[in-house]
């Protein structure tokens, strides 16, 4: 996830640039570019973007930043401040007769020879007006400033990977109406400078664009205590390549182009057309990775402190705003499950009344079941000991003797209690009949006997008449 976002807003005469910059593991990602022809353009983007209480580094386009060794016989003598002050005041002649001027300057190095120090300070003035003027156009925006960059420093920012630290080299953006001039040495920029011409002016007049290139480089190797040659040269911006090829037949050495894609530090989030003339927006947007090689802070520390307190009402503000949407992120959640879970207790409890009432008559039929299978339990051994009669009466027929004749038949049955406690019933039948011989009726008694159908046979009766008469008793099996 990217952090740290901030913008980058550099005010020029004819035109605005801003860069939209987050920063992740010390790499630089450029999230947008773009460029605005007045305040008006600038502040509907920032509106439709929605790009607010954001912090800004940026840059006034024109303040005058150059370089020159300072030669002091004496430093105990002679007040520091005021001696460098005094020089400055010297070399920038358009600012002489106006008393409401910011100077600020970084001591480079210092070298002493015999009695004399010489100091190489980076020097920077402003008008206060100006820098005024931008503090109040970025708070219209609601924006935050942080870093007024004066003089293009940062220009060489984007390339820094590129420099070697023994060697003199020179960064030149040529934009449509002016130019910047950045020459470093071990590291630092030495000089910095801005030309009102720039690639409308070169297409009119190649001569006299070459000839106020030239005197850049002129002025800077007239600097106390003498300059190194130059020996590296990066070009970006406008007709590179014609500016290109005449650098290279005055100098006699290469001169590269500007190439973004060698510095690792830098991501590109998007596709953006002419990234070359974004150089010094870009390099603005480094500062805030790297320790600022040259930083002008131009804001008063009155400013300072209504802008840090502003910035942590913002912070606080957006930190409410990220606890109180999260609460009601978690509050809604919950209000959501707590709704969820209640419309399935609801539905279920639906389902147990309809299930309870259908359970009552489960419980009733099963009360009715129970009483019904009491019932059949007490006649269950009655039904088991049931006489198949068709079975006996076929077998009393198949039993009968010739010259045997059944006169009725009658059965009774009773309940007894068995061995085992248990309730059984006792078949019995009775039989009349009468036959020609008493043999016959012993056959008869006989066989009954012997069938598996009949557990006793026992003779009632016997009467001799016209023929012999009898009486049976059998028990069924």
């Amino acid at each position: 996830m990217l952090n740290r976002k901030f913008l980058s807003i550099d005010i020029l005469p004819d035109e605005i640039k801003l860069g939209q910059f987050c920063i992740r593991n010390n790499i630089l990602y450029v999230l947008d570019l773009q460029t605005f022809h007045n305040q008006d353009e600038l502040r509907k983007y920032l509106s439709t973007k929605r790009l607010k209480n954001l912090s800004v580094i940026g840059s006034l386009g024109g303040v005058h930043v150059i370089a020159r060794s300072i030669t002091l016989s004496s430093v105990g003598k002679v007040d520091f401040d005021k001696e460098i002050v005094r020089n400055i005041r010297e070399h920038i002649p358009t600012f002489v007769k106006d008393e409401n001027v910011l100077i600020k300057y970084q001591v480079l190095s210092t070298k002493y020879e015999r009695v004399k120090e010489t100091v190489d300070v980076l020097v920077a003035v402003a008008k206060e007006s100006a820098v005024i003027e931008y503090i109040e156009f970025l708070r219209e925006l609601s924006l935050f400033p942080s870093v007024i960059d004066a003089g293009n420093t940062s220009l060489f920012l984007p390339f820094i990977e590129l420099f070697e630290k023994n060697m003199s080299t020179a960064v030149i953006n040529i934009k449509k109406k002016s130019t910047d001039i950045v020459i470093v040495e071990n590291g630092f920029p030495y000089f910095v400078s801005e030309l009102d011409i720039g690639g409308k002016e070169f297409l009119h007049s190649k001569t006299l664009f070459h000839h106020r290139l030239h005197s850049v480089f002129d002025f800077y190797h007239s600097g106390d205590g003498g300059r190194e040659s130059i020996q590296k040269i990066i070009i970006t911006g406008e007709n590179v390549e014609e500016v290109k090829s005449y650098l290279e037949k005055k100098f006699d050495f290469p001169v590269e182009t500007a190439d973004f894609e060698k510095n690792q530090l830098i991501i590109l989030k998007g596709k953006f057309k002419n990234v070359s003339s974004y150089a010094h927006i870009i390099g603005l947007g480094l500062k805030k990775v790297y320790p600022a090689l040259f930083e002008i802070d131009l804001i008063p520390d009155s400013e300072k402190e209504s802008i840090q307190f502003s910035s942590l009402k913002s912070n606080l503000k957006r930190l409410s705003f990220s606890f109180l949407a999260i609460f009601s992120f978690v509050t809604l959640m919950l209000f959501s499950i707590n709704l969820f879970y209640s419309l399935r207790v609801f539905t279920f409890s639906r389902r147990m009344k309809g299930i309870k009432s259908r359970l009552d008559e489960v419980y009733e039929l099963r009360s009715k079941n129970n009483a019904l299978r009491e019932e059949l339990s007490r006649i269950e051994p009655l039904i088991k000991n049931e006489t198949v009669w068709d079975k006996v009466l076929f077998e009393i027929s198949k039993l009968t003797p010739d010259d045997v004749w059944l006169e009725s038949i009658k059965s009774s049955s009773k309940l007894k209690q068995s061995d085992d406690e248990s309730v059984i019933k006792e078949k019995i039948l009775y039989l009349e009949g009468e036959a020609l011989e008493q043999s016959k009726i012993d056959r008869f008694v006989s066989k009954l006997e012997d069938s598996p159908l009949f557990k006793s046979v026992q003779i009632n009766k016997i009467e001799k008449k016209e023929h012999i008469s009898f009486k049976l008793k059998l028990s069924l099996r």
